[in-house]
C-alpha cells in the first residue's frame, strides 16, 4: 500500500479501512477544511504520523 496521503480535497471521503490498506507506517495529512478528509480520530489511530490543516487542532501543519 501507499506510505503518505496527502489531501486537499473535501471532508470525510476516507475510512478506517482505506487506511489500513496503506502501508504499516503511513502518513497521512488530510488538510481539508473546515472538515478533513478523515476525522482526526481515526486519521491518528490508524496512522504513524497523521496531522489536519485545522487550527484547533494541535497538529496542525
Amino acid at each position: 500500500g501507499a506510505d503518505v496521503f496527502i489531501g486537499l480535497s473535501v471532508g470525510n471521503v476516507v475510512t478506517a479501512e482505506d487506511l489500513d490498506l496503506m502501508a504499516s507506517d503511513r502518513i497521512v495529512f488530510a488538510l481539508a477544511n473546515p472538515d478533513p478528509e478523515v476525522p482526526p480520530e481515526i486519521g491518528s489511530a490508524h496512522s504513524r504520523i497523521f496531522a489536519t490543516g485545522r487550527s484547533d487542532y494541535p497538529n496542525q501543519i
